[in-house]
């Protein structure tokens, strides 16, 4: 009981130190660059460049695929204050032992179905990982999407590089560069509504840490620590990101999580519920930069070995 009451202490601590106010707005985007994805990761504050913990790592930093602790088929539903609705599927695909391929599915509807116009988009991504070595992977993640707003349709694909690096099951690093290819944007001005090509991505650099104690591979640990910062190539900004999760209980963690960019903060939350058969997670955000929002995931295991 007092270590229970430690854990739950701990958060509180964490979601006071973390809360803060930052509002701010932005048009929706086409490439899953711009989001994230996976209620775990989206509840550490999107601070999952080092973690390799299910398939959805494919999303963040596509290197970690190599080092996922469980695999998993994951899908994830997100809703969004903007009246847009996401979903994801994804898949792992163990090639060799120091290869494994990801594959996933997405979709969004933003707007009311039975009021015109609405925008939608679908489509599919690919991530490759290669271990160099039994702590070193590299990999690369392709998004391809389609597009639809009235009368207008788009194709586009984007991408992203990522290295990752696990000395110990204690520690782990990533590196991931954002921004290659082009996306397609969706604005609002007033009462109009259109999609257009974004052929200038934001190229951002990405670097980042997590600790995990205790540092066991055999089991979940306790306190889960992620931190993040990005930089955006060609520009003087910075964007920061920081999570923590908190195991209370050997079948439930809570998490928090915060997300500092240049025009503003945003905190996020959640929890996650452990089965043998299933995992399911939640995240939130009650406000911030990108909105009001809630996801919940799902993961079943798989073995694709």
């Amino acid at each position: 009981m007092q270590t229970l009451f430690a854990r739950v202490l701990c958060v509180i601590l964490v979601v006071r130190t973390f809360t803060d106010q930052g509002y701010g707005q932005s048009s929706q985007s086409a490439s899953t660059l711009a989001f994230g994805i996976g209620a775990r990761a989206t509840a550490l504050g999107g601070a999952y460049i080092s973690e390799g913990w299910d398939v959805t790592s494919m999303y963040w930093n596509p290197a970690a695929l190599s080092f996922i602790n469980h695999r998993s088929i994951s899908g994830s539903i997100v809703l969004r204050e903007s009246r847009s609705l996401q979903h994801f599927v994804t898949l792992p695909i163990q090639i060799s032992q120091d290869q494994i391929v990801a594959v996933g599915t997405v979709g969004s509807l933003t707007g009311e179905p039975w009021m015109q116009p609405y925008f939608t988009y679908y489509g599919t991504d690919i991530a490759f990982a290669q271990k160099l070595a039994t702590t070193v992977s590299i990999g690369a993640l392709v998004n391809v999407r389609y597009s639809s707003l009235s009368n207008t349709s788009l194709w586009a694909a984007a991408g992203s590089l990522g290295f990752f690096y696990s000395p110990t099951p204690a520690v782990s690093y990533g590196i991931v560069y954002n921004g290659l290819g082009w996306g397609i944007t969706y604005n609002t001005t007033g009462s109009t509504r259109h999609i257009s090509y974004d052929k200038n991505l934001q190229r951002t650099l990405q670097v980042g840490a997590t600790l995990r104690i205790p540092g066991n591979s055999f089991r979940r640990p306790d306190v889960t620590i992620a931190m993040a910062s990005e930089s955006f190539l060609g520009q003087s900004e910075f964007a920061y990101k920081a999570g923590v999760e908190v195991l209370l209980i050997e079948s439930l963690a809570a998490r928090i999580g915060i997300h500092r960019e240049p025009d503003g903060l945003q905190t996020k939350g959640g929890f996650g519920v452990f089965t043998k058969f299933f995992q399911l997670d939640y995240a939130m955000s009650p406000s911030g930069t990108s909105g009001k929002f809630h996801e919940l995931s799902i993961s079943i295991p798989w073995n694709i070995k």
